[in-house]
């Protein structure tokens, strides 16, 4: 509950709020400015003037797939810095989370092995050895 009361705190839901806001903004915007791109329906065989609005969404969601997939690993990066914030918060209010963390990963059968570039782009969770060394970390800066 401590660790939820430091995303409270830090107000990292209303960030997290205002980054998918500006993501959904430009998203948006992008769709509106390659929807009324001519060149672009050309290239895929259709004539001038003509833009069907699916296709102009299929269109705009195959080039926008990459620009996502880094935003993915941005979004993950954050999220992840978040956690560690919420950790020390716990920490510092002086709850020993280190148990909880345990029982967590063991509920949800987490992977204590995992690659760290794998974990960078796809969690957007530390792992269970990474929580537990920075909590480690932030008791003996209290101490």
């Amino acid at each position: 509950l401590a660790h939820e009361l430091g995303h409270y705190c830090l107000w990292h839901n209303i960030k997290l709020l205002a980054i998918s806001q500006l993501q959904t903004f430009f998203f948006c915007f992008l769709f509106g400015a390659l929807a009324r791109c001519d060149g672009l329906f050309a290239a895929f065989g259709f004539s001038q003037g003509e833009r069907p609005v699916i296709v102009g969404l299929l269109l705009v969601a195959m080039f926008i797939s990459p620009i996502s997939e880094l935003y993915g690993v941005a979004m993950n990066a954050i999220v992840r810095r978040f956690e560690y914030q919420a950790d020390e918060f716990a920490t510092r209010a002086g709850y020993d989370i280190r148990k909880s963390l345990i029982d967590l990963h063991i509920e949800n059968l987490s992977d204590l092995d995992v690659d760290p570039l794998y974990s960078t782009l796809h969690y957007n969770h530390p792992t269970l050895t990474e929580r537990l060394a920075h909590v480690e970390s932030v008791r003996k800066k209290k101490v």
